[in-house]
């Protein structure tokens, strides 16, 4: 297996509230085989309890990683004269690589007493490409969206054309192709890093923090199991997923022996990344609404269904729209940092003008588009579902912010999302 390379940056000077920090491992200069990381430092400054360190993901936009600086660290207390009943000040990570770019930063940020996080470090990270063997027999097509951008419609127009394959029915929340990525590549880290989210006292989580246990106390383990050839367990993977779905058309009314593609929703996290990189022959689609719209939308529809599906609390109703420009931009990051170039779609002119929307998506993907393949995607938009819809209809559901947000609101709205709306084509007037 191939070297990672890691280049460590160090902030210079040291931001305000940290004295000194160092980052044992790795070195400034890394070249380590295996897709796992061990980060391993220290930081002398403003020490509080449950102080937390966080990797700060460049490519999402996004922490991946928050741990609570807990390693006691005399060497470092003796060095600068600290108590020893000074709060914990080291710190220690194991992350799995395959959850990143294969060339990619992450910054490192510490806690400061009024709960926000500075930047000290950077990391640069080079990893192995996957390259898996297996040519796949479909592949995939993931539609990148947040709630109520209108993704099930999407899927339900994909379904209708003859090369591709979509688990069935409404909502189309199958994701065959996520769950074998997940629990068969994604979910070896855990075994490495010692992440687990079951319950305490569950025999797999006593399990794993055993073999952890186990790892962290023997080098040469370790080094073999993050040596372990990937690129068989991708093809394994990807095998799967061609399996799975040919039980999916076996089970279907109307076959599809000529399918090329399946059609998944999904995050536009680090999961899908790693699905373009198994297969290149895939394509991301991101599906973006007028996010003023969909954040009406995702009002609306929680109150109505009495759901929290999409982060809604009627308590914390003033900070929601906080809430969802975060996701926003997490999008916006995720889209502007892919290696292959994402498909856009926009809601509204699938709404408003489906047919040659609908032809320039299927020649994008190198697929049939001809006048009665379109026309049968274009009836499938017709057929509505029950309590799904918060607008009387499609037009309606069109600048409908301008109607349901005060002039206090709107003025916000366009302040919080101006870039994202920016990014993907929308407009915003002052």
């Amino acid at each position: 297996m191939q070297d990672y390379k890691v280049t460590v940056k160090n902030y210079s000077p040291n931001p305000q509230g940290i004295t000194a920090f160092h980052i044992d491992s790795p070195t400034t200069e890394s070249q380590i085989k295996g897709f796992l990381l061990q980060l391993r430092g220290w930081i002398v400054g403003d020490l509080f309890p449950g102080k937390k360190i966080q990797l700060w993901d460049k490519s999402l936009g996004s922490p991946i990683c928050v741990s609570v600086m807990n390693e006691s660290r005399p060497d470092v207390l003796a060095a600068y004269q600290l108590p020893n009943d000074t709060e914990p000040c080291g710190f220690q990570f194991s992350l799995n690589l395959l959850n990143l770019p294969a060339q990619t930063s992450l910054i490192l940020q510490s806690e400061s007493n009024d709960g926000n996080f500075t930047a000290f470090a950077e990391l640069e990270i080079q990893r192995p490409v996957l390259q898996p063997t297996w040519q796949c027999k479909r592949h995939p097509v993931l539609v990148n969206s947040l709630g109520r951008s209108g993704s099930s419609l999407l899927m339900r127009l994909l379904s209708q054309h003859p090369e591709i394959i979509v688990q069935s029915p409404h909502p189309f929340e199958g994701r065959l192709a996520k769950f074998y990525v997940n629990q068969l590549l994604q979910r070896y880290a855990e075994y490495l890093t010692g992440e687990s989210n079951y319950p305490p006292g569950n025999l797999q989580a006593v399990n794993m923090h055993w073999l952890h246990t186990e790892l962290s106390q023997h080098e040469q383990l370790i080094r073999q199991y993050s040596q372990l050839d990937f690129n068989s367990l991708a093809d394994f993977v990807l095998q799967s997923i061609d399996r799975a779905y040919d039980l999916v058309d076996d089970s279907e009314t109307t076959r599809k022996p000529s399918s090329r593609y399946y059609a998944e929703k999904s995050g536009s996290g680090h999961t899908a990344r790693l699905m373009m990189e198994l297969d290149p022959g895939g394509q991301e689609i991101f599906l973006v609404r007028d996010f003023r719209d969909m954040y009406c939308s995702m009002i609306q529809f929680s109150k109505h269904r009495q759901t929290d599906d999409f982060g809604w609390h009627e308590e914390h109703a003033d900070d929601y729209m906080e809430i969802v420009a975060e996701r926003v931009e997490q999008l916006r990051v995720s889209y502007e940092n892919r290696v292959k170039t994402p498909l856009l779609l926009r809601y509204e002119d699938l709404l408003t003008r489906p047919p040659e929307v609908l032809q320039q998506l299927l020649a994008d993907l190198g697929l049939t588009h001809n006048p009665n393949t379109i026309l049968d995607m274009v009836n499938a938009m017709n057929k509505t579902v029950e309590g799904h819809q918060t607008s009387k209809n499609a037009p309606a559901s069109i600048g409908r912010w301008k109607n349901e947000l005060n002039r206090k609101q709107q003025s916000r709205i366009n302040m919080i999302f101006r870039k994202s709306l920016s990014t993907f084509g929308y407009e915003v007037k002052d």
